[in-house]
């Protein structure tokens, strides 16, 4: 069985109703899934995830205040991510997002360059959720800067702003998204993403893939994403895993191990 790893899941979500956090996680492992990064949106799924990893170092963390939290941004929720930097990999997930624009767009590009300063001078690589904001996301990037080892969460653009990320360094991971009939620009993109910068993601409990779509997503899902990537690429299914789950552990790791990646 191929090892795979989920770069980014929302694991204390709602929408799983009566499955609990281990219960996906156990799902994940038998399903050949090595590595879930939790994703913590506030204090209290920090507290949660940091916990998880705390009994599984399998499991990673990343955490940081959404665009669409910008307004209700809290300082508080930053101290502490500073605080539990040892056991956090990525600042994130943080950026730009003017589709449904829940928090004001001046906002969002404030605390978008709060978090980037303070992920930088604390060395911690960020995540980022751009959605219909790329070009300004770059614009405050390339300002303010991001460590390496950063990822481009969730890709949803074309080719060439793919390239445009690649350039300052970010990994760019892809979710189930790249499964739907109508992403044929983010499946031009895949085209071009050096396997090393490769990583690969749910969002579950969002955006399950083909032929699972409209339901609720789960880490393991992460195969059904893997098994098109593979076929897509014309890629030997064992060596696409390898590359990706190197990828994904040197992306995790590198803040603790001060790698440069």
């Amino acid at each position: 069985m191929t090892e795979l790893f989920d770069t980014h899941a929302h694991l204390f979500m709602k929408q799983y109703e009566s499955i609990t956090p281990q219960d996906l996680i156990e799902e994940a492992r038998i399903n050949g899934v090595k590595g879930i990064t939790s994703v913590a949106l506030n204090m209290e799924e920090m507290v949660l995830s940091l916990e998880l990893r705390q009994n599984s170092r399998d499991i990673y963390v990343a955490a940081g205040t959404h665009p669409h939290s910008a307004k209700d941004y809290d300082e508080n929720f930053s101290s502490s991510i500073v605080k539990n930097a040892g056991n956090i990999s990525l600042w994130g997930e943080i950026g730009l997002d003017y589709h449904y624009n829940f928090s004001p767009v001046e906002t969002q590009k404030k605390v978008f360059r709060t978090q980037l300063e303070l992920a930088r001078e604390h060395s911690i690589p960020v995540m980022l959720h751009i959605r219909d904001a790329h070009e300004d996301a770059l614009e405050i990037i390339r300002h303010h800067g991001a460590i390496p080892g950063s990822v481009l969460h969730c890709f949803t653009a074309d080719a060439p702003m793919a390239k445009k990320f690649l350039d300052l360094g970010f990994y760019i991971s892809f979710s189930g998204i790249v499964t739907f009939k109508t992403a044929d620009d983010i499946r031009d993109a895949l085209k071009i993403v050096p396997m090393e910068k490769l990583l690969l993601e749910t969002d579950s409990p969002f955006l399950a893939p083909h032929p699972l779509r409209g339901k609720t997503c789960h880490p393991s899902h992460i195969q059904h994403t893997f098994n098109f990537v593979s076929d897509f690429l014309r890629t030997d299914p064992e060596l696409l895993s390898e590359q990706i789950k190197l990828n994904s552990e040197k992306v995790m790791n590198s803040h603790f191990h001060g790698d440069e990646n």
